[in-house]
């Protein structure tokens, strides 16, 4: 199943902006982002499972991608990438320095497979 996230990133400052509560047990199993304006600074953007409190994928480098341009997030392989019914998906856009320039509107795509066949075992439940 693709779900796709329009977020807004018009800041200069770290957020974390929720995109979804699993309704069931699932995984991720790759991502892209991509951006309306072209950033300055420095700004990285991951994918987080926040009710387990771990990365989902590495950190994206959005400063170095121009308008509207995209790139894809790469997905952890350590079983950090499933999720158990009820976790809290969302994604970080850190801020380490400012600049002038924000991401703006942004596009999230993310590819899961819902189930518990797709549990790696790295999570209870």
């Amino acid at each position: 199943m693709i779900r796709n996230f329009n977020v807004d990133l018009d800041t200069t400052a770290t957020r974390t902006v929720p995109l979804f509560r699993a309704t069931k047990p699932g995984r991720l199993t790759k991502g892209s982002f991509s951006q309306e304006l072209d950033t300055d600074g420095d700004k990285v953007l991951k994918i987080r499972n926040a009710t387990r409190a771990v990365d989902m994928t590495a950190n994206l480098d959005i400063d170095a991608l121009a308008a509207l341009a995209g790139a894809a997030l790469v997905v952890n392989t350590d079983g950090s990438a499933d999720f158990a019914e009820g976790d809290l998906i969302v994604a970080v856009y850190t801020v380490a320095t400012a600049g002038s320039v924000a991401a703006g509107e942004s596009g999230i795509e993310l590819d899961i497979q819902e189930g518990s066949a797709y549990i790696s075992g790295g999570i209870g439940g």
